[in-house]
């Protein structure tokens, strides 16, 4: 049995750690040690072996203990595993989180779709004190033609289609750390109609600009945007680029439209994407609006878990 070591972010060999995350078959963003960075101010890694399974911990301080909570703009983690032979090697799942469990007095974490099943089982049958909470997320393959994908659409979304906005035009870009100006002309959107809602402070900002600008590094980020008859932006929503899928990380609309914009631009990106061998993930799908909206385009579900201490 490999070793399991509890490493600061501070001392992890991040090379070797982002090259497990890359190479796993449940690899996501969120994992990353550069993303990771950015969106906590805490967090370990629970080491297997050689970096050949990977568990990020993100945790917060209150006196002498820690806890671990589940960060905003991250939402699944959980084991990251590169080797074939320990995807299902339920020994060793388990004794990281009996590890984990162990350490922390409060647990608190997301887990991705492709380890629920098995964290699931490891929790059933080893009697774990962790409770389990299955959560909504959608997603779309976009293999197939846009004929075939718009077919799919709900009568709703359709008919939402044929509204008139040919008095607005389209801003779409590939971002770069150039278009900064657009990028905070989206923060602006999002914070005048997002930010209530969703809980967000200033320094929630903060976060997400540097996460996009970080995207725009990298060449992995997308804004697709409309602008009314005065230039002015009325909706956008951010993409970024995850392997073999693209993210819908962050969206904002003014409410004050008649015309469900949003449609008209997770529609466009269909189209700018139909027929590659890519998933549309819409991240995030448990308020009832959210779904309705995101399953309309025929996602489906693939759910993950969350689980508490």
């Amino acid at each position: 049995m490999q070793t399991i070591r509890f490493i600061n972010n501070k001392f992890i060999d991040k090379n070797k750690w982002d090259n497990c995350i890359s190479h796993a078959f449940n690899c996501r963003i969120y994992g990353f040690s550069w993303y990771l960075d950015i969106v906590c101010k805490n967090w370990e890694g629970v080491v297997y072996g050689d970096y050949e399974l990977v568990f990020p911990v993100v945790y917060k301080k209150v006196f002498f203990l820690k806890f671990i909570y589940h960060p905003f703009f991250c939402q699944q983690l959980g084991p990251f595993c590169s080797q074939s032979n320990l995807e299902n090697n339920q020994k060793a799942v388990f004794l990281i989180l009996e590890s984990i469990c162990n350490r922390y007095s409060r647990f608190d974490c997301a887990i991705t779709f492709s380890m629920s099943t098995i964290i699931k089982s490891i929790v059933d049958t080893q009697k774990l004190p962790l409770k389990i909470i299955d959560r909504v997320n959608l997603e779309l393959d976009l293999k197939n033609s846009y004929n075939n994908l718009i077919s799919c659409y709900s009568y709703n979304h359709k008919r939402n289609l044929k509204s008139d906005i040919s008095s607005y035009s389209w801003d779409i870009r590939k971002i770069t750390t150039e278009d900064e100006g657009y990028i905070n002309e989206f923060l602006s959107l999002h914070k005048n109609y997002i930010s209530v809602k969703a809980g967000l402070k200033s320094q929630n900002y903060q976060v997400i600009k540097t996460l996009i600008l970080s995207c725009a590094k990298k060449n992995i980020g997308l804004l697709i945007g409309l602008r009314n008859n005065a230039s002015k932006l009325v909706s956008c929503a951010f993409f970024v680029s995850d392997h073999h899928k693209d993210i819908l990380l962050f969206n904002a609309s003014a409410n004050e439209q008649k015309i469900n914009h949003m449609i008209f631009i997770i529609d466009r990106y269909i189209k700018m994407n139909a027929s590659k061998s890519r998933y549309l993930d819409f991240e995030g799908s448990n308020l009832p609006g959210l779904k309705r909206l995101y399953s309309g385009f025929g996602a489906v579900e693939k759910n993950y878990i969350h689980i508490k201490k």
